[in-house]
C-alpha cells in the first residue's frame, strides 16, 4: 500500500508525539506516528484498556438549511427522514451506477447533520451534495481544515470519556453521541461500531487539540490507556473487518461487494443508484465479495496481490496486517463469489513464491 505523498500536512500534536518518541509516517496527505511502543502492547492497551489515537486525516462536513436533511436522505442508501438530534448512523453516497463515493458516519444535531468523511473525501461529497441543489435552501460547509478526530478504543474506553469529560447522560447506543463543552468548544462524541470493542470518535475542534489531548491522557492514565500508532489502529481495523476507503473499497466498488449492506435501507424509495443496488440483490448478481484471509506465513503480502485456488486467479487482498489477536499475519480481499467458502484453503502470490492461507468469515474477532 502507498501511502506517501510530496506533500504533508502537520498535526497540531506534533510535538506531543516527537515528545512521547512517536516513530512517524506518511498517510494520505499527512504525517502522523506509525508507533509509540511495541505493537504488543500498544494492542493490549488498545483492547483490554484504552487506546488513544489522533485521525486528523478523516474530513468532517456540516450540513444545515431548512431542506439539508431531506436531500442527505435523496442521495445515500439508508433511511434518514426521522433521525433525530444526538441521533447518528452511517450512510453511503453512491452514483448513478451504484458505486460508492463514500462511506459516512453522521450526526444529527438540532440544526445541522455532520458527515465524518474517509480520507481525501470531503471535497468529493461537498461538491456531490452540492451537484443536487436548485431550490433546496441547503448551506454546506467543509470543516476538515478547522476540526480534527480523536480515536478511543478499548474496554474502558467510555468511562475514560465519562471521567474526562464529566459525562451524565447514559451510555449512547452505537453510532449516537453525546454533545459536550470543553474550554467553550463543542465536542461531538460518537460511539462507534467500526472497531472491535467499541470505540468513540471524539471530533472538536483544532483549537482545543492539545489541551483535549492532555485531558484525556491525564484522566486515562489510572485506567491504562496509552497511545497508540497507524499500525496498531490498521491490525485492529482489519481484525474487525471494518474496511477503509483506498485500499478496501473505492468509486469502482458497490456496497454489496464492500460488505455494506446493513447500511442499505431497501425501503425508503429513490435515490441516486438506488436502481442498480436493488437489481444487484434482487437477482444476487454480485460478481465477488470482501473476505477475510489468514495468512499461514511469515511474510506478509502485499495489497493487489492475486489469490489463488488450485491454480486459478480468484481474487486479490486489499489490505494486510499482523493480527496480535490470532499471532499471525491477516488479509481483507476479494474473492469471487462462486469460491467463496469458510475455511477453504487458497494460496496468495507474495513476491516470487505463493504463501498459503484460509478464507474466513469477517470479523477476524469471532475465528
Amino acid at each position: 500500500m502507498q501511502y506517501s505523498h510530496k506533500m504533508n500536512s502537520t498535526s497540531r500534536l506534533q510535538d506531543k508525539f516527537q515528545a512521547l518518541g512517536a516513530d512517524m509516517m506518511d498517510y494520505e496527505g499527512w504525517l502522523i506516528p506509525r508507533s509509540f511502543s511495541s505493537l504488543e502492547s500498544e494492542y493490549t492497551a488498545a483492547t483490554r484498556f484504552g487506546g488513544l489515537v489522533e485521525r486528523p486525516y478523516l474530513g468532517l462536513i456540516r450540513l444545515s438549511g431548512d431542506d439539508h436533511q431531506d436531500l442527505l436522505h435523496r442521495l445515500t442508501t439508508n433511511e434518514l427522514r426521522n433521525l433525530a438530534p444526538g441521533k447518528g448512523q452511517i450512510n453511503i453516497f453512491t452514483d448513478k451506477d451504484g458505486r460508492i463515493l463514500d462511506r459516512v458516519m453522521l450526526f444529527k444535531t438540532k440544526k445541522n447533520i455532520f458527515l465524518l468523511c474517509s480520507p481525501q473525501k470531503a471535497k468529493l461529497i461537498s461538491d456531490w451534495i452540492e451537484k443536487f441543489i436548485f431550490i433546496e435552501n441547503v448551506k454546506i460547509e467543509n470543516l476538515s481544515a478547522q476540526y480534527s478526530t480523536i480515536t478511543v478504543l478499548g474496554s474502558l474506553a467510555e468511562k475514560i470519556l465519562q471521567a474526562a469529560f464529566d459525562l451524565k447522560a447514559p451510555s449512547p447506543l452505537p453510532w449516537n453521541f453525546y454533545k459536550t463543552e470543553f474550554q467553550n468548544k463543542t465536542v461531538l462524541i460518537q460511539k462507534s461500531k467500526a472497531f472491535h470493542p467499541l470505540s468513540y470518535n471524539v471530533v472538536f475542534d483544532n483549537a482545543i487539540s492539545a489541551s483535549l489531548w492532555e485531558r484525556l491522557m491525564e484522566y486515562g492514565s489510572d485506567f491504562g490507556l496509552k497511545p497508540i500508532g497507524f499500525n496498531c489502529l490498521e491490525s485492529i481495523r482489519i481484525e474487525s473487518g471494518w474496511p477503509a476507503s483506498n485500499p478496501d473499497f473505492h468509486q469502482k466498488t458497490n456496497p454489496h461487494e464492500a460488505g455494506m449492506g446493513d447500511y442499505i435501507d431497501y425501503n425508503k424509495g429513490c435515490y441516486i443508484g438506488q436502481e442498480v443496488i436493488a437489481r444487484l440483490d434482487t437477482y444476487h448478481k454480485i460478481q465477488k465479495h470482501l473476505v477475510g484471509l489468514q495468512i499461514f506465513d511469515d511474510e506478509r503480502p502485499l495489497p493487489h496481490s492475486p489469490i489463488f485456488l488450485e491454480n486459478r486467479e480468484v481474487g486479490y487482498t486489499t489490505s494486510c496486517s499482523f493480527s496480535p489477536l490470532l499471532k499471525c499475519n491477516i488479509a481483507l480481499g476479494y474473492v469471487k463469489t462462486k469460491f467463496i467458502e469458510e475455511g477453504l484453503r487458497c494460496e496468495v502470490q507474495s513476491a516470487d513464491r505463493l504463501i498459503s492461507a484460509k478464507i474466513v468469515n469477517l470479523p477476524f474477532t469471532t475465528v
